[in-house]
């Protein structure tokens, strides 16, 4: 039997992805083995975000090959689709499956045979018997951008490395903010059909997850491609009514596509989670305009305190991209002070990332890679601050858990409000359950408690 590992990098969405692709597999006659260890074939769902995350994908790549240089290599995925020419340049993989055809990795797996003897593949293809070069040549990589216009989409049988179920609901995205290159790795925003989304929502609950995580590239636009229009507040209400899950968690949604109507849905809800990420990106309006987004930095502040006084017991997180081009310390100080004297509670920092394509490239005023180094260390701690005094918040209450992972011998769990918290004595949940937790201590990290 065939042996394959998977690995993923990136957003919630190529979890998702990574899931189909798995529970797809789990079809045909192979075993699903852990990437660490020796495998026949390994699948690698590659991020584009920044240059590391290329750069993490071509170092897990070394290391499969490593750990079995017989194996074939499969890269797919967003570093995948938008540059596809360096992993084949490394010699090692076998395949490279841009996001359009990510099915294709489960057909190439199916029916490939057992390469034992092959130790490389340089460009993918030289090496093998003219059987191999026939199949190899049958099936290319995409050229990239993305062109495709349908969202990759099944409900996943399993989700083998998460006790919460996400699911992809929307693709791609048609902003095109100036240092993304999101765009071109995922095309234009598609969404799944209402009926579909609950189709599958109700078949999660059904296998017993707690909790269903709705994620997307750019969540906030679904169903503005669809036809009758909707949005994605048509669908919260929808779930609402329908009560698919016990737990229904919203992913990122940007701060101009978060409604009032959305916001006292959520206040309202037994169901919604109180957690919302909204990313800022930049505290000065001159940066956020050479962003392309569609935001002030005063909007951001008087929609944070609505939430917080909406909603007290919101945990509310951001991202921000520090060093921009054209980011002076006057521009990063009013990140820090807008941040400061904001109610989030946790920041996503993310050091700018020049990537080839994107309109902010071409900019001319690019920033030190030692002062965004300094900056981003800044904005980290304050995050910890932040995160460390919302937790405290909660010291004697007692929360709901979804139980994910174990630390040792304990329990960890997730609370609706996005608190990490470790179960103390004895407690035999397993991933996957719901419990209720009394929080005694917390920490940076997360928080501790006993069975309430």
């Amino acid at each position: 039997m065939k042996r394959v590992a998977l690995t993923t990098f990136g957003c919630k969405a190529n979890q998702f992805d990574t899931a189909v692709i798995e529970s797809l597999l789990r079809k045909e006659p192979v075993e699903i083995v852990d990437f660490s260890d020796e495998a026949d074939f390994y699948v690698i769902n590659s991020c584009s975000i920044t240059a590391e995350a290329d750069r993490e994908a071509r170092q897990f790549v070394r290391r499969a090959h490593k750990k079995n240089p017989s194996a074939q290599i499969i890269v797919t995925g967003c570093s995948a689709q938008v540059d596809p020419g360096a992993f084949e340049k490394m010699g090692i993989v076998r395949h490279v499956v841009g996001n359009e055809a990510k099915r294709r990795v489960v057909e190439l797996i199916a029916r490939s045979p057992l390469l034992c003897t092959v130790k490389q593949y340089p460009e993918g293809k030289e090496g093998l018997g003219e059987v191999e070069k026939r199949r190899a040549n049958a099936l290319p990589h995409p050229a990239s951008p993305y062109k495709g216009e349908e969202v990759f989409y099944e409900t996943p049988d399993t989700y083998s490395k998460n006790s919460r179920a996400f699911l992809k609901i929307q693709d791609g995205c048609s902003q095109f903010c100036s240092f993304c290159i999101v765009p071109f790795a995922r095309g234009l925003n598609r969404s799944v059909s209402p009926d579909k989304v609950l189709e599958s929502m109700h078949k999660l609950g059904r296998k017993g997850f707690n909790e269903i995580v709705l994620t997307g590239i750019h969540l906030g636009t679904y169903g503005h491609d669809l036809r009758p229009k909707t949005s994605l507040y048509n669908l919260m209400r929808r779930i609402e009514s329908e009560r698919p899950s016990p737990r229904v968690r919203i992913s990122s949604v940007d701060p101009e596509e978060l409604s009032h109507e959305m916001i006292d849905l959520i206040a309202a809800s037994d169901i919604f989670c109180h957690h919302l990420h909204l990313p800022l990106q930049s505290g000065n309006d001159g940066i956020l305009k050479k962003m392309r987004r569609r935001y002030t930095a005063s909007h951001f502040t008087v929609l944070t305190e609505r939430l917080i006084n909406r909603i007290p017991d919101l945990c509310l997180g951001t991202d921000l991209i520090v060093g921009f081009p054209g980011e002076g310390e006057e521009e990063f100080r009013a990140s820090l002070r807008l941040l400061d004297e904001s109610p989030v509670h946790y920041i996503h920092t993310f050091p700018y990332s020049d990537r080839k394509g994107t309109k902010a490239s071409a900019f001319a005023d690019k920033v030190e890679p030692s002062v965004i180094r300094s900056h981003a260390g800044q904005i980290r701690g304050l995050s910890d601050q932040k995160r460390g005094a919302f937790y405290r918040n909660f010291i004697g209450r007692t929360l709901e858990a979804v139980v994910e992972s174990r630390r040792g011998d304990r329990p960890v769990g997730l609370t609706r409000n996005y608190i990490s918290v470790e179960i103390e004595g004895e407690c035999r949940y397993s991933p996957g359950n719901l419990a209720m937790v009394r929080v005694d201590s917390t920490s940076q990290d997360g928080a501790k408690g006993v069975l309430a």
